[in-house]
C-alpha cells in the first residue's frame, strides 16, 4: 500500500505543480493583457501561438495633467512679465507727464508772479503819477492867486522840466475853465534865456518821468 502511494503523491505533486505554473503564467498574460503589468518579452512564444497580442501598458494620465498645468502656469507667469512691463512703462509715462504738468504748472506760476508784480508796479507808479498831477494842479492854482514876479520867482528854483509841466498844467486848467492861460504872461517875466529854453522844451513837449 505505501508503494502504491509514493508513486500517487509524486503524480498529485507533479499535477499540483504544473497548475500552479499554468496558473502564474496566466496570470501574467492576463494582467499584461490588461495592461497592469509588462511582461516584457518572456512570454512572447506562448501569447503568439495563442492568438493574444501584447497590449500596451495603461498610460499613467496624472503626469499629463502636471505637464498641462506646468505648461499653464509658465503661460500664466509669461502674460503677469508682460503686464507688468506695460504697467511700468504706463507707470513711467504718467510720472514723465506729472513732471511735465509740474514744470508747466511752476512755468505759468512764475509769469503770474511776473504779471502781478508789473501790475503792481504800473499800478504804484499810476499812483504816484495820480498824486504827482494831484499836487501839481493844487500848486498851479496856488501859483494863480499870486502876481506874475512871485510866480517867476518860485519857478526859478523848479528844474526846467518841472517848469515845462507846471506851465502845461496851468494852460490844461484855463482850458477846462474857459479862461485865459497865466503861463505866456509868467514866460515873459521869465530871464530871456530861460524863456527861450522854456519855450523850446515846451515845443518839443517833454515831460518829467514818474
Amino acid at each position: 500500500m505505501a508503494g502504491n502511494s509514493i508513486p500517487s503523491i509524486i503524480g498529485k505533486s507533479v499535477l499540483l505543480l504544473l497548475l500552479i505554473v499554468a496558473l502564474v503564467i496566466g496570470g501574467i498574460i492576463w494582467f499584461d493583457f490588461l495592461g497592469v503589468i509588462d511582461r516584457g518579452n518572456t512570454l512572447d512564444f506562448i501569447t503568439t501561438r495563442l492568438g493574444i497580442a501584447k497590449s500596451e501598458p495603461i498610460k499613467d494620465e496624472t503626469e499629463n495633467i502636471y505637464l498641462l498645468d506646468a505648461v499653464r502656469i509658465i503661460k500664466e507667469r509669461e502674460a503677469i512679465e508682460q503686464m507688468e512691463v506695460v504697467l511700468k512703462s504706463r507707470e513711467e509715462a504718467i510720472t514723465l507727464e506729472e513732471a511735465k504738468n509740474k514744470q508747466i504748472q511752476e512755468e505759468l506760476k512764475e509769469k503770474e508772479n511776473s504779471i502781478i508784480d508789473k501790475e503792481k508796479s504800473l499800478n504804484e507808479a499810476l499812483s504816484r503819477y495820480n498824486d504827482e498831477q494831484k499836487n501839481l494842479e493844487t500848486t498851479v492854482k496856488y501859483l494863480g492867486e499870486l502876481p506874475p514876479q512871485s510866480v517867476v520867482a518860485i519857478l526859478n528854483n523848479y528844474p526846467i522840466l518841472k517848469i515845462v509841466d507846471t506851465l502845461r498844467k496851468e494852460d490844461e486848467l484855463a482850458q477846462q475853465n474857459n479862461r485865459v492861460s497865466n503861463s505866456a504872461t509868467w514866460i515873459l517875466f521869465m530871464e530871456p534865456k530861460m524863456a527861450a529854453e522854456v519855450q523850446d522844451m515846451m515845443i518839443k513837449k517833454p515831460t518829467i518821468k514818474s
